[in-house]
């Protein structure tokens, strides 16, 4: 009896998973088109993702030109207060923990 009703537990949850994974596609498709919309907030993200990348390898002096242009584009196009800028911002401070800085 414990078994049935672990099998007809896990069956909702392994369709949710199924359901879950197949809307991964969607999602990607749509990323030309919001860049398309939105061409410096994806122009920022695209840097910091670089750049993050580069940190993790450990390649912080070729990260740190990157993160300011998208500072500076982050600046520009959102406003200082923006949780874009913060975002950079914090990366910024990241791979400076990690370069040693701090």
């Amino acid at each position: 009896m414990f078994a049935d009703r672990t099998s007809s537990i896990t069956r909702p949850l392994c369709a949710t998973a199924r359901n879950k994974h197949s809307l991964r596609a969607p999602v990607k498709s749509l990323k030309p088109v919001l860049a398309a919309a939105d061409p410096t907030g994806h122009r920022v993200h695209s840097l910091s993702g670089r750049a993050a990348r580069l940190r993790v390898q450990g390649r912080y002096r070729e990260a740190r030109p990157l993160l300011r242009e998208a500072l500076r584009l982050a600046e520009d196009f959102f406003g200082a207060n923006s949780l874009e800028v913060a975002s950079v911002l914090n990366q910024l401070g990241m791979l400076g923990k990690y370069d040693g800085h701090f």
